[in-house]
């Protein structure tokens, strides 16, 4: 198992908790490489990054934006850079299967890899209920979690980001994968998991969740990266993490 996130200077109390939890876990054992999609960090940032998980692979994008607040132009140059260095990435690596896409603002809550069946294609994260965003677009699922487990997962990707360059609003990364999954032609018939989001990327915390995303509450919200560490905060004592 390897995983991959997107890390800026402005994320790093994310990126501290992200790894902190991570490796504490015992699938720790089980993951190869956690790949860091680079859009911005800072020399003593990687510093302190390596020394709390050994096993950080840097992938510069050669993109600086550390000060993107969300739901900015920038911010949505951030997001869209996923996929596409996502792709690259599997193109060039060896031995990269299965690959966990997991958004930096995430906590491990417990073990979560037997969650992932990689004899699937493709692993997304299902919502209880689909909800309609700003944009009016409908969100079944959430892409802030996504494996991708075969080779044959590429084709879906591709769709995915072609999906994406179709779609106007603020977010478009969720909606074009929920576009994707609704239509059974763009799913290239490849065999897809869809995962309880409570279970592997809840917004709402539990001890049997895996994942907890800290995810924010939208656009003129007010979800500081301080309120939404406090929403973990809540319920686990961040310092000792």
């Amino acid at each position: 198992m390897n995983i991959v996130t997107v890390v800026n200077s402005q994320y790093m109390p994310f990126a501290e908790i992200f790894f902190k939890s991570l490796v504490k876990l015992s699938d720790y054992k089980r993951i190869n490489k956690v790949y860091i999609i680079d859009t911005g960090l800072g020399k003593p940032d990687v510093k302190l990054l390596s020394s709390i998980c050994d096993k950080i692979v840097l992938c510069d994008t050669k993109t600086f934006l550390p000060f993107a607040d969300m739901h900015t132009a920038d911010w949505r140059k951030i997001v869209s850079m996923k996929l596409s260095s996502v792709s690259r990435l599997t193109k060039i690596m060896d031995n990269i299967f299965p690959l966990c896409i997991i958004d930096i603002d995430s906590y491990f809550n417990s073990n979560f890899i037997d969650v992932v069946d990689i004899k699937s294609d493709v692993s997304v994260c299902k919502r209880d209920q689909p909800t309609v965003n700003q944009d009016n677009y409908v969100l079944t699922h959430i892409g802030s979690f996504f494996s991708v487990n075969t080779a044959k997962a590429l084709r879906f990707l591709d769709r995915w980001m072609k999906e994406m360059e179709a779609l106007e609003g603020d977010h478009i990364e969720t909606p074009a994968l929920c576009n994707v999954l609704r239509v059974p032609e763009k799913q290239g018939g490849l065999n897809i998991q869809h995962i309880d989001q409570n279970i592997i990327s809840a917004i709402n915390y539990t001890d049997e969740c895996r994942i907890f995303h800290l995810k924010s509450d939208g656009p003129g919200s007010g979800s500081t990266i301080s309120y939404r560490i406090n929403k973990l905060n809540n319920h686990v004592n961040v310092d000792t993490i």
